[in-house]
């Protein structure tokens, strides 16, 4: 995935940063500039405004990239290691393991996580995105900020730091090595802008790849139209094949509107609803605070064991309703839909994070694994409570 480097002539033209650019024998020359049109003619496609920001630009397996999300490029969940044995959490799930929900970390990782490379976790707290590394094999935990320079800690967030301190002794216990920004050379920091996602993205890339930082915040618009290379290349349109990597025959009769666009279903809000709405000083670009569709989908899809669900909004279920209706979806797919029902949305978040919840929930689970009635009341006062760990 990342066998061209965003200061090169072959990734999306000269930059204007004081690249020394080799000299290439003349029978190449027309072919580089063939290469280097056709990206621009696709990026400029893409990143048209004026088309519908709902149109899907690659879709391979679970990863779905819309216009939207190319434009903004706030995310990116892929990550090519070339041949590291590397794990990246999902950007979604370590608010999970705050309170109120404190979901179980080792739960998202994988079962030999001691044995990985590099364990890379993005981070998003209110307003700024952050980055954790772990590395198992060398004992060494990386907390980087892009604002590192004005954290008295070099990270801002003291609870992650302290939660991932946790969990870096969960996987192999013993001492470890806290780096910050602060004790890495040359790490670029951000001075301006909204491009701390950017920063998590290449902060992640260059700590796995073991590279040396050698860029800049000037160098953020060259990266975000690098990253959108790299991802329309790589990802494929399922269905459709890579549509845009290379160039190929499909991909430029896309951009000469001669296939149709493929579209996802909108969401409830647009982007453009959210910006109008919040504050631009808190990336409101990154933040998807309503999630009232995927919340009726959850609960239409509940097996409630007899009790009438009224038609309708979300809003118009009872409290009590609701956590009837979670804890069997709980009851059915384990602890795990802990973790995914709290990033349904707020209400979810708050009714599965309250301890009475996570008891009702473990008793339920006893309660269809054993049958009390075969016992004398002394032992299911002695057995039937909520589990603890020692």
């Amino acid at each position: 995935m990342f066998g061209r480097h965003p200061r090169t002539v072959g990734a999306i033209g000269a930059t204007q940063m004081g690249v020394d650019f080799v000299v290439e024998e003349e029978e190449n020359l027309e072919d580089r500039v063939t290469e280097m049109a056709e990206i621009h003619a696709k990026l400029s496609y893409i990143l048209d405004e004026n088309r519908p920001e709902g149109e899907l630009i690659v879709k391979d397996g679970p990863t779905c990239l819309t216009r939207q999300n190319m434009l903004t490029l706030s995310l990116s969940r892929d990550m090519d290691s070339m041949g590291k044995d590397v794990f990246v959490v999902d950007l979604f799930v370590p608010p999970t393991w705050l309170p109120p929900t404190n979901c179980n970390p080792l739960i998202a990782l994988p079962v030999d996580s001691n044995k990985k490379e590099a364990i890379v976790i993005p981070l998003w707290v209110p307003g700024h995105y952050l980055l954790c590394v772990m590395r198992p094999l060398q004992k060494e935990i990386l907390f980087l900020d892009s604002e590192y320079k004005i954290r008295a800690g070099g990270f801002r967030s003291e609870p992650f730091r302290s939660l991932l301190r946790s969990l870096a002794q969960q996987i192999v216990p013993g001492l470890w090595t806290e780096i910050t920004g602060k004790d890495v050379e040359g790490l670029p920091a951000q001075t301006q802008g909204n491009d701390c996602g950017i920063f998590m993205i290449m902060f992640a890339w260059y700590t796995v790849m073991g590279a040396h930082f050698d860029f800049t915040v000037h160098d953020m618009p060259v990266l975000r139209r690098w990253w959108c290379v790299v991802l329309i290349e790589n990802l494929q349109l399922e269905g459709h094949g890579k549509r845009f990597a290379h160039f190929k025959d499909e991909g430029r009769a896309t951009v000469c509107a001669n296939v149709p666009p493929v579209f996802r279903i909108p969401p409830k809000r647009t982007y453009k609803e959210i910006t109008a709405t919040e504050s631009h000083d808190e990336h409101s670009y990154a933040k998807r605070k309503s999630c009232r569709k995927n919340c009726a989908d959850a609960v239409d899809s509940c097996l409630t064991n007899g009790v009438a669900v009224p038609t309708g909004s979300i809003e118009e279920l009872s409290k009590d309703l609701l956590e009837k209706i979670l804890l069997e979806v709980v009851h059915d797919a384990g602890d795990s839909a802990l973790q995914t029902l709290s990033l349904v949305c707020r209400q979810f978040r708050d009714i599965v994070g309250a301890s009475v919840f996570k008891r009702k929930a473990h008793l339920a689970w006893l309660d269809s694994c054993v049958n009390w009635e075969r016992h004398s009341e002394e032992f299911r006062s002695e057995y039937r409570v909520e589990y603890q760990l020692a």
